[in-house]
């Protein structure tokens, strides 16, 4: 994710605080002396008890900073839930509406 340009990771669900400490070690870990620097700078965030609608809203509207202008998002589901497709896609429609 971090090599392809991911500067902000809102993660959630079950141990969602471990896919946010990878991104952030790898962040560190792109600097050979672990001090990388401001275009590197990365953004995380775990909500691991929160509602799918919770999470969307703080992934689209809470995640700009500096002079970052997200307009590409993704969503990856590990695992599966009945309806959770569903309920992340109106959650997003709710959110932008």
């Amino acid at each position: 994710m971090f090599a392809s340009g991911c500067r902000y990771g809102v993660f959630a669900g079950y141990e969602s605080e471990k896919w946010q400490f990878s991104l952030d070690l790898t962040c560190v870990e792109s600097d050979p002396s672990f001090t990388p620097s401001d275009e590197a700078f990365t953004m995380t965030t775990s909500h691991e008890s929160e509602s799918v609608k919770g999470s969307i809203f703080y992934g689209l509207m809470c995640t700009d900073f500096g002079s970052h202008d997200f307009n590409r998002f993704l969503i990856l589901f590990i695992g599966s839930r009945t309806g959770l497709r569903d309920e992340v896609e109106a959650a997003i429609q709710s959110v932008s509406s």
